[in-house]
């Protein structure tokens, strides 16, 4: 319990607070986030801010952060949705990207899209829908990601697009080696108590000479 916690106490940044009260050990109040804004709101309470009844401080500053958008959303302008038909990505895959528009536009092109992980072809489509093909890079694991800018096309009224819009795809394009050992680690018994051991098995693919207790990491 402390007697000496006031609302001067925390600091407040992003927003405002009101209506601290309490007493004890538990007080509370009510942030309100800046209008128009999508800065954090921090709350904090820094070290040595109050004490208790034997005079010992707070010895830590404490925080808090909270996500805030309290920018209205442009009702007028276009909103885009961009889909995949296949989200994870292997040797010889591609997938077929949709976008889709809540209004007809007329300048929405392949230009408008970018690309890294792989390239888009055969881009087509008017009005509200279009559609185009995602070939991830070879032999890679970077993501495939599609990306259309803010304001890159407008409504008949000339409303831009107000966000950007993105979708990620995973993408592992690395072919197997098929002459790689593989193994597989078994236990005879997986939920141990006490006075209880277990026997791991380890099982190769095919027979090596180099595996050693020192390339078994263990934990716990």
């Amino acid at each position: 319990a402390s007697s000496d916690f006031t609302a001067e106490d925390v600091e407040v940044s992003g927003g405002e607070l009101s209506g601290f009260s309490g007493s004890g050990t538990d007080y509370s109040a009510s942030f309100t986030p800046v209008e128009n804004s999508t800065d954090e709101g921090v709350i904090t309470v820094v070290r040595g801010a109050f004490r208790d009844a034997a005079g010992n401080i707070n010895a830590e500053r404490t925080s808090i952060s909270l996500e805030v958008n309290t920018v209205p959303p442009d009702t007028t302008a276009p909103v885009l949705e961009i889909r995949a038909d296949d989200e994870e990505l292997t040797v010889g895959e591609t997938a077929t990207i949709r976008f889709t528009l809540s209004e007809a536009v007329s300048d929405f092109t392949a230009e408008d899209v970018a690309v890294s992980g792989g390239e888009l072809s055969g881009f087509s489509g008017s009005g509200t829908e279009y559609s185009a093909s995602f070939t991830p890079a070879e032999n890679s694991t970077d993501e495939g990601v599609i990306t259309v800018d803010r304001g890159s096309f407008g409504d008949a009224a000339g409303n831009t697009n107000a966000n950007q819009t993105s979708i990620s795809l995973e993408v592992n394009t690395v072919p197997p080696d098929t002459t790689a050992p593989v193994l597989e680690i078994r236990a005879d018994d997986d939920e141990l108590t006490v006075g209880e051991t277990a026997t791991i098995r380890f099982t190769l693919s095919e027979a090596v000479s180099d595996f050693t207790a020192e390339d078994v990491a263990v934990s716990g």
